[in-house]
């Protein structure tokens, strides 16, 4: 009796522990279990579950209704020790591969060396990985140390304690899908004791899709140099749902969506822009206007459900202002369907071929436009220069004037119509989604639209295609659409744009038949109300003259002066690598720390505003390249440690500083042609 008492005692006091540590630490966590145990007091919640200790000396579950026990196959001590006891460092079994499995032939690593460093991703990156290909890769090599884990499902927790008494991660991802059972698992484990060697923990307990995708990213995020190979644990009895979305968040990663290479290219980008004199437009003017606020706006997407309502939308153009994106220029001209605003993203050569099938570029002679910093020259000089306004993007390059930028153009008008405020905005082909009959991918007249087989659905443990693989997300009107990770990255970014953006008074309606977004409201097409007629001539001379209030050409020098930070800082980032270059190692552990240092000393000015520009660039880059690295210095059987170290720390320090210089030495060259006189 007593011994049992002390039990109790002791599984009590675990509990108030577990609770003082949540409340302290995980706030989200702590008001899930407070709003859990209310539930119960006031009897809106009838447990599912009861705990036990048994007379074997551990600590069960047991489901109420039907009698059948958590651990009846082994019991939660045992069932520890063979979770630890399975746990292997070898570069197979049980984990997540974060990088894309590369092969290049010799001739490919002389090609890519050669290119400029902003036309390609290996330029700078090739010989790092295809060192680590010859010397690393062997699925037969071990890690020395798991630095983080993912434990996908708690049980009671014993199993989480003995694992990390082996492996002293330093990151743990700790998923749970049932709240009540782990709200149980507080008065067995002692969830501090995973933070003895100062783990980060990051917890997912009863999370919606949403915000558990938003966990997985700050976990990726958190030491990424280490997550070459992530090793995980999966709970039985567990669903193995989860497992997916992270799959589907690794592959959609901004270094494999938008790599260094293009980051460089955008963040400078928007100084050719200045050097063209064209207009910046100050979205925060605009919204200050209040211009927008009785005024409905319809966004027009590329997705199939703009191919199924162009009708409508021909029919009823007069009762929006229509933002289109510019794929759909020649569907518009063929349908005489005129839009107001055309907005561009999209910084590459490919984009020429929105105009190809446009017979007259006069059909959009009075849409203005309103074009991301980071678009492709050729196509801004294709219209006619007063009607394009530059949205500054990431650079931030002109002060006091908000920066807005996307994954895809459709996001990126979702944005600019939520920033500017206007009254009511409706969302059409913003589908994010494959059509769910037809596999579509796009309206037909788009130039990358296909067709896929929906049938094909991704399976846990696959290898992910970001552009390829097929699963399913929630939808706008059906409870599931077929999406690949390309479409559910943008479903996420979406709901964050909107989260960020939309003001509670105003109105968002999402009339695709796609994924849902969440804060838009699904809305079928017959159902939307007219409230005005607009006289379109008048409406964009209107538009326009406030477009041109709200904009500059040019720099002011406090922004030139913000120019000449930035070359500063890059100086220091190139004089951190200097020093590190000349030093000379023995010790692999000793290269392991200083190369970890060196990682944490650039990025540590990334509050600078002055860094901002060049240290999005470097991350992109190091999160790419950190994984070969770091794991090369990570294999167990590693031999010649010096031969390796030299080659290692030689050709990340060039490259770096490739990327570092190339930066500083344009906005030096920029600045010599801004500030020139007539008289130079």
């Amino acid at each position: 009796m007593e011994e049992k008492k002390s039990i109790e005692e002791q599984a009590q006091a675990t509990f108030l522990k577990n609770m003082a540590f949540f409340q302290a630490n995980h706030p989200d966590v702590f008001e899930k279990l407070t709003a859990f145990e209310t539930a119960i007091s006031k009897g809106y919640y009838i447990p599912k579950y009861a705990l036990e200790y048994k007379d074997e000396g551990y600590f069960d579950v047991e489901e109420i209704e039907t009698g059948r026990w958590l651990y009846e196959v082994v019991d939660s001590k045992t069932y520890a020790k063979m979770a630890a006891d399975n746990i292997s460092y070898k570069k197979t079994e049980n984990l997540f591969e974060t990088f894309k499995q590369l092969n290049f032939s010799e001739e490919m690593i002389q090609e890519y060396s050669k290119k400029n460093i902003i036309e390609t991703t290996f330029a700078t990156t090739v010989k790092l990985i295809d060192y680590w290909d010859k010397h690393f890769s062997s699925t037969e090599y071990h890690m020395k140390r798991l630095y983080k884990f993912i434990f996908m499902g708690t049980g009671l927790g014993t199993h989480l304690i003995e694992i990390h008494n082996k492996i002293k991660s330093n990151v743990y991802f700790i998923i749970e899908n049932d709240l009540e059972l782990f709200y149980l698992s507080l008065f067995v484990t002692d969830y501090t004791v995973l933070k003895d060697n100062n783990a980060i923990l990051i917890f997912s307990i009863f999370d919606e899709e949403d915000v558990f995708h938003e966990k997985v990213s700050t976990f990726l995020h958190e030491m990424f140099m280490y997550n070459h190979y992530i090793k995980f644990h999966l709970f039985f009895g567990h669903s193995p749902e989860k497992l997916q979305i992270i799959q589907r968040s690794i592959v959609g990663q901004d270094y494999f969506k938008f790599p260094h290479s293009a980051m460089m290219k955008m963040h400078l980008r928007g100084f050719e822009q200045i050097k063209s004199h064209y207009k910046f437009i100050n979205l925060k003017r605009v919204k200050e206007s209040q211009y927008f606020m009785d005024k409905p706006i319809l966004i027009l997407g590329a997705g199939p459900s703009f191919q199924k309502n162009i009708d409508w939308v021909k029919k009823n153009q007069n009762h929006f202002i229509i933002v289109s994106v510019t794929a759909l220029m020649k569907t518009l001209e063929k349908e005489d369907i005129v839009p107001d605003i055309l907005v561009h993203v999209d910084g590459f050569k490919e984009s020429m071929m929105h105009l190809e099938k446009v017979n007259s570029m006069e059909f959009f002679k009075n849409t203005l436009l309103l074009f991301s910093s980071f678009t492709y020259p050729d196509f801004i000089q294709a219209f006619k220069k007063e009607n394009v306004y530059i949205v500054q993007g990431m650079e931030e390059i002109k002060e006091d004037t908000h920066a807005l930028s996307a994954s895809n153009v459709g996001l990126f008008a979702i944005a600019i119509a939520l920033y500017i405020e206007s009254k009511e905005t409706y969302l059409l082909g913003i589908d994010l989604a494959l059509d769910s009959k037809t596999g579509s991918t796009h309206a037909s007249d788009h130039v990358h639209a296909t067709k896929m087989d929906i049938k094909r659905r991704v399976k846990i443990g696959e290898i992910i295609d970001y552009r390829e693989s097929i699963f399913e997300t929630a939808g706008n009107f059906r409870s599931t659409v077929p999406v690949t990770p390309y479409f559910y990255e943008a479903q996420q970014e979406a709901s964050t744009i909107v989260s960020a953006f939309k003001r509670e008074d105003i109105a968002l309606y999402n009339l695709s038949d796609g994924a849902k977004i969440h804060g838009a409201d699904p809305l079928y097409i017959e159902n939307v109300n007219f409230l005005k007629v607009f006289k379109k001539d008048e409406m964009r001379r209107h538009l326009k003259s406030l477009f041109d209030r709200c904009s500059e050409v040019g720099l002011r020098e406090h922004e030139m002066t913000r120019v000449r930070e930035r070359i500063e800082y890059a100086k220091r980032v190139l004089a951190i690598l200097e020093d590190f270059k000349h030093k000379k190692y023995t010790s692999i552990d000793l290269f392991h720390y200083d190369l970890l240092g060196i990682f944490l000393e650039i990025l540590a000015d990334s509050k600078e505003e002055a860094a901002n520009d060049t240290n999005n660039i470097i991350m992109l880059y190091l999160k790419f390249i950190s994984g070969y690295l770091f794991d090369t210095i990570n294999t167990r059987e590693m031999d010649n440690p010096k031969k390796h170290m030299k080659y290692l720390k030689g050709e990340f320090i060039y490259q770096l500083e490739r990327i570092v210089r190339y930066y500083k030495e344009y906005l030096e060259e920029f600045m010599k042609e801004v500030c020139r006189t007539p008289e130079d």
